[in-house]
């Protein structure tokens, strides 16, 4: 289904904007850094209760044959 001329107008518009630009690149910026392991393991956390998401007890891997 082809775009209305109106739409594809107001989407060059904003291809064209600076702002558009500037969130662009603050968001490759975020994706180019590297992830710190404790802010991860404690946002997850804190998300998990955000969504009452239930902790599944331990269980150990166990197999037979456990190679790398």
């Amino acid at each position: 289904m082809p775009l209305p001329e109106e739409t594809k107008e107001e989407l060059r518009k904003v291809t064209l904007s600076p702002e558009l630009r500037e969130d662009l690149l603050q968001v490759r910026a975020l994706s180019m850094r590297v992830i710190d392991v404790d802010s991860y393991c404690a946002f997850v956390t804190f998300f998990n209760e955000f969504i009452d998401h239930r902790a599944r007890p331990f269980r150990p891997m166990q197999d037979k044959d456990m190679r790398l």
